[in-house]
Order: structure tokens, then C-alpha cells, then sequence
């Protein structure tokens, strides 16, 4: 974390410096904040990776001798359908964001300082997401399956609460965060109408990622993938076809399209975890007895 604050902060003087020019650097305007941003990230992973090298609690968890085939096939294993997954949702997003340009710059800039907006946002809720996978993993290798059942459970009340309070916040003062972004009447109008769907989108990507963390910590990774992948291209695909072809709605069709989307994603994830975690002590009780 406080690696990536720090390099937050130097990302901001580096990015004027190259965008406007500063001393012998060249005004490279908006390839120069590119430029300054890709310095920085490859700071920031030879920072994470020093750290990882030297530090004195990551001793333990450094690589021992040659690479071992099973364990490679089972990172493959777990990681892969984790990309896949995510390449689902931003594929989802990417059109979505093309079919904007049909609406011209003003829509599409709108919805652009809408997601931006809320993909902050999000970040919260990706943060819990994350963190119940990992005490949900370390739940499930202990083998307790009343710890998994309860961080679940928490994690998905905590989350429900805190996608809610952001959701009003949206619903609350759209016109104000859209101010932030744009003094165009006509882009924050715009932005204002995406921002109030915005409160319904949140609340159920929210969910989505708990549910994927949750899932993630039962190495449940595959079922991940093929449930994201059918709620995005299933029920997110028909919705543009439908949008595209059938319906002569404005550019907000696309944000209930996000939003019709992701909601199935959180229902099958959610109904998922649930199963599998009322399935544990029985499947533990046969490792043991086995």
C-alpha cells in the first residue's frame, strides 16, 4: 500500500513535467503523462519485487531449487480462468465504450467521467473482495469450514452495506461529481443521467467481486470464469444485440446493459458460494475419513 501511495505521488509531478516540459525535458503533452506513468509502474514493480527478495517475512516463500511441474500446472491451473475472467469483464466495457462513439464526444466523455467515477469507487469493493479471498483460502486450507462459512457470510454483509452507502452518494449529489469533471453543460447532463445508474451499477459489481474473491479462496476459479463469461457475453451480449438491432434507446441502454450484466454475475457467484460452502463439512469429513 504505501508503495503505491508513494508512487502515486510521484506519477503527478512526473506527468506535468513530461506533458508541459520542464527544464531539458520536451512538452510532450498527453504521450508525455503516458510516458511518465509507464516510468512509474516499472518502478513500482521493481520496488514490489525487491521487497519480495529482501524482506526478512518473505524469506520463507522464495523459490526453493528447480521449478516443479506440479506446481506450475496448478498456478496455470488457478490463474489462467482468473485471467480469462478478467478479460471477459473489460471486453464487456470496451464495447460498451464503442458503441458510445454512436452518441458522439460529449456522450462518450460522459460516460467515460462516469466510470472513472465509479471505478474509484470500486476499488473498495475490489479491496474486500481481495481480502476475503485470502482469509477465505486460509480458512479453507485450515479445513475449517464454519471459518469459511462466517467470513463469507461477513464479507458479503459488509460489503452490501458499504455498496449501498456509496450508491447514495451517487443518487445524492450527481450534479456535483460530474463538476468535478466537466464544466460543459451539456457532458455533466449527460454524465448526471449516467451517474444515477451508476448507484444500481455499483452496488452490483460490488457483489460480483465478493463473490468472485470468495470463490477465488476455494480455488473455485474455473466456475468464475464460465459464470462471468455467461452473464457478460450471455446476458451483457443479448443485451447489446438487442440495443443494437431491436431498440431505438439512447446511450443510458448501455449502462443497464452493464448493469443487467453484472447483477447475473453476482447472483451466480453468490449462489455458488453458498453451495459450496454449505457442501464443505461433509467434503472435509471425507478427506479425513478417507
Amino acid at each position: 500500500m504505501w508503495i503505491g501511495f508513494v508512487a502515486l505521488l510521484l506519477n503527478i509531478p512526473l506527468d506535468l513535467a513530461f506533458m508541459t516540459g520542464w527544464g531539458p525535458l520536451p512538452a510532450m503533452g498527453a504521450m508525455g503523462c503516458g510516458f511518465a506513468t509507464a516510468i512509474i509502474q516499472f518502478c513500482l514493480a521493481t520496488a514490489i519485487f525487491t521487497l519480495y527478495w529482501r524482506g526478512r517475512r518473505f524469506r520463507a516463500y522464495r523459490p526453493q531449487g528447480k521449478p516443479q511441474a506440479a506446481h506450475v500446472r496448478e498456478v496455470w491451473k488457478i490463474g489462467l480462468p482468473i485471467a480469462l475472467a478478467l478479460a471477459s469483464e473489460h471486453a464487456l466495457f470496451a464495447v460498451g465504450g464503442f458503441l458510445m462513439t454512436r452518441f458522439g464526444t460529449a456522450t462518450l466523455g460522459a460516460s467515460q467521467i462516469a466510470l472513472n467515477f465509479t471505478g474509484m469507487m470500486f476499488m473498495v469493493a475490489l479491496g474486500l473482495g481481495q481480502a476475503s479471498a485470502v482469509l477465505i483460502g486460509q480458512a479453507a486450507g485450515a479445513r475449517d469450514a464454519a471459518a469459511v462459512q462466517r467470513i463469507g457470510k461477513l464479507g458479503y454483509q459488509v460489503m452490501t452495506a458499504l455498496s449501498c452507502a456509496i450508491a447514495l452518494l451517487l443518487l445524492a449529489i450527481p450534479e456535483r461529481i460530474a463538476g468535478l469533471y466537466s464544466k460543459d453543460a451539456e457532458v455533466v447532463a449527460v454524465t448526471v443521467s449516467f451517474i444515477r445508474i451508476a448507484g444500481v451499477f455499483h452496488m452490483v459489481d460490488a457483489l460480483q467481486a465478493l463473490g468472485s474473491g470468495a470463490l477465488r479462496g476455494l480455488k473455485d476459479t474455473t466456475y468464475v470464469m464460465q459464470a462471468t463469461t455467461l452473464a457478460y457475453w450471455g446476458v451483457g451480449g443479448a443485451g447489446y444485440v438487442y440495443w443494437f438491432y431491436f431498440n431505438d434507446a439512447g446511450p443510458q441502454m448501455v449502462w443497464w446493459v452493464y448493469c443487467a450484466a453484472l447483477a447475473s454475475a453476482a447472483l451466480l457467484l453468490g449462489l455458488r458460494f453458498w453451495l459450496q460452502s454449505r457442501a464443505l463439512p461433509a467434503r472435509y469429513e471425507q478427506e479425513l475419513t478417507a
